[in-house]
């Protein structure tokens, strides 16, 4: 989830050009063992206009059968990338509380003070089921994206 008024300010003040930013995170290279590529969390990414031009002419030579923020890693190597803030927040339990909502509710706050802009939602690992969890991350994020934009105060 993005909060656009920070992201706003930050891509304003920061991000003309050249620009390859978000979570950094190393991962192995699935292209050669033992080597690790450095790469931005694909759970979001700003890229700009001039290394998306670089991504094209590099795509034909990278293989697109690996993990797409690795691949892209993998293609922009050589590329300098910044790394970003991003609050994940973590859902422990299958009805949280009131205590919890209150917490997240003021980590957001201090997160929006500091600039922070990107939000993930981490639900519980113990759904398995891909369609339960679609239907319970999506509950919780739209909880998350009310509070975010100051809709909601639990």
């Amino acid at each position: 989830m993005v909060h656009y008024p920070s992201l706003s300010r930050v891509v304003d003040l920061v991000f003309p050009d050249s620009v390859y930013a978000g979570v950094i995170f190393n991962h192995h290279n699935p292209l050669v063992s033992g080597d690790t590529v450095e790469a931005i969390s694909g759970a979001g990414y700003l890229i700009s206009r001039d290394y998306i031009e670089v991504i094209v002419e590099r795509s034909i030579s990278v293989p697109k059968n690996v993990l797409n923020d690795v691949w892209l890693g993998l293609v922009l190597r050589d590329i300098p990338k910044l790394n970003l803030s991003r609050k994940d927040i973590t859902v422990n339990s299958l009805f949280p509380d009131i205590e919890f909502f209150e917490d997240v509710r003021r980590q957001l706050r201090v997160n929006l003070i500091n600039g922070v802009f990107h939000f993930r939602i981490n639900s519980l690992p113990v759904l398995t089921d891909p369609s339960l969890r679609a239907r319970y991350d999506w509950e919780i994020y739209k909880w998350v994206f009310r509070i975010v934009h100051g809709e909601l105060t639990p």
